[in-house]
């Protein structure tokens, strides 16, 4: 028969057991979850930054409206997109700003 401390420091044995390997699974995990983190804002400095710094540059947006100062790459990459849009919103003539001409005016005589 089992007393009852032997029974404590069991069941506390298993727990510390069980913490202890949640905790090493977790950090695991967590490595994994910042390395791929880690290639996501590689791929966006890489690929994504370049070309919207590019068209920025294109429509001639001052440096002060390009996300000075931002370092977070998502941030970065959401702040230039943000930007080239409301830069390129004008020159974007709306449907009801076309012309309308009868096709029998537009043949030649």
């Amino acid at each position: 028969m089992v007393g009852g401390w032997e029974t404590v420091v069991a069941a506390m044995g298993g727990l510390l057991l069980g913490m202890g390997l949640g905790m090493g699974l977790f950090r695991g995990r967590e490595r994994e979850l910042q390395r791929a983190l880690d290639d996501h804002a590689s791929g966006l400095r890489r690929t994504v930054i370049p070309v919207l710094e590019d068209h920025a540059q294109q429509l001639g947006l001052p440096e002060s409206e390009r996300a000075p100062g931002v370092d977070d790459p998502l941030e970065l990459t959401v702040a230039l997109a943000s930007a080239i849009q409301t830069a390129d919103r004008p020159s974007v003539l709306p449907f009801s700003d076309t012309i309308q001409a009868p096709r029998a005016s537009l043949t030649e005589d």
